[in-house]
């Protein structure tokens, strides 16, 4: 079968061409040149622009896709007013760690292309302050005012400070609403300093993102496998990953992404599992203080604790 042969199918191409790898990594001509028309296993769908913008948008379109898709990076202030101008779809909620289809069309209204974009994280996303990140910087505005504490005063600074500690891929990904009430419990710990964890689901139901606060003293590498071992069991978590941060808060927090096989993972009882944290977390100091406690009561008991514990 010649190059310039009609092809009815897709896989009429495919059994005309002895080495499929050969064949596209040396096919260099643009997915709608002029001289790839006989190339093209399936025939245009749409003479008319009017049916065909009414598909792309509101059902179904057979578009050829035989050629290679190259990689092509954009980036700089204008770069979403670009996509946003050719393209007929839009680019507003488009953020950092997602993929986006882009329908590209040319002067005529006609559709002239396909891409995958993925939005890439830049190093200076994790450096610079909340406030500079377009994105984020409108969900910390919303949380701060949401919480109505006095402008500049200990709680709002405090709100600030959680907000700016918090992983860079939460504030992006997380709803605000979830965001809210994570930083808020957060924040109550600076009062009730104790172990927490504090759960997200990703909406794709891919992973779930925790964070862990356990007391700085207690925090040890030992002790970071046993509460990784508790929410991959809880979570049936195929991979795990962790970031630790210790600051001069008495918390030490831990973020924790449990990955797992779409539509894997149960649902799991926060309270319940941070239960199990507690736990795990436990020391038998903390054993011997809670005894000394029950038998001598509070004041003798933390004496004691003092003497035998401290010297």
């Amino acid at each position: 079968m010649s190059a310039t042969t009609k092809r009815e199918s897709l896989q009429d191409l495919l059994d005309s061409l002895p080495n499929l790898v050969e064949h596209f990594y040396n096919d260099t001509l643009t997915p709608h040149a002029a001289t790839r028309s006989a190339m093209s296993p399936v025939p245009a769908e749409f003479t008319n622009w009017r049916d065909e913008q009414h598909a792309w948008r509101e059902t179904a379109v057979l578009f050829d896709q035989s050629h290679h898709m190259p990689e092509l990076f954009l980036k700089g202030p204008d770069a979403f007013k670009l996509l946003n101008y050719v393209g007929i779809n839009s680019f507003d909620k488009f953020v950092p760690g997602r993929a986006k289809q882009y329908l590209g069309c040319g002067p005529d209204g006609k559709v002239i292309g396909e891409r995958r974009f993925i939005g890439l994280y830049t190093s200076t996303a994790y450096l610079v302050p909340t406030s500079e990140i377009p994105i984020v910087r409108r969900k910390c505005a919303n949380i701060i005012r949401r919480a109505g504490f006095l402008a500049k005063g200990h709680l709002h600074k405090s709100l600030v400070t959680v907000l700016e500690q918090y992983p860079r891929e939460e504030l992006f990904e997380a709803d605000e609403d979830d965001l809210f009430d994570i930083a808020l419990g957060v924040l109550r710990l600076q009062e009730h300093q104790r172990t927490r964890l504090f759960v997200r689901r990703d909406r794709f139901d891919r992973f779930v993102s925790c964070l862990v606060f356990v007391p700085r003293d207690k925090f040890n590498t030992d002790l970071r496998k046993r509460i990784a071992k508790v929410l991959m069991k809880a979570f049936n978590g195929k991979s795990i990953e962790f970031t630790p941060l210790l600051s001069e808060s008495p918390l030490a927090r831990i973020y924790i992404t449990v990955r797992s096989d779409k539509g894997a993972m149960p649902e799991a009882d926060t309270r319940e599992l941070e239960q199990q944290i507690v736990q795990v977390a436990r020391r038998w100091q903390d054993d011997l203080a809670d005894a000394l406690i029950d038998s001598f009561g509070e004041e003798q008991g933390n004496r004691l604790v003092r003497e035998k514990l401290w010297g």
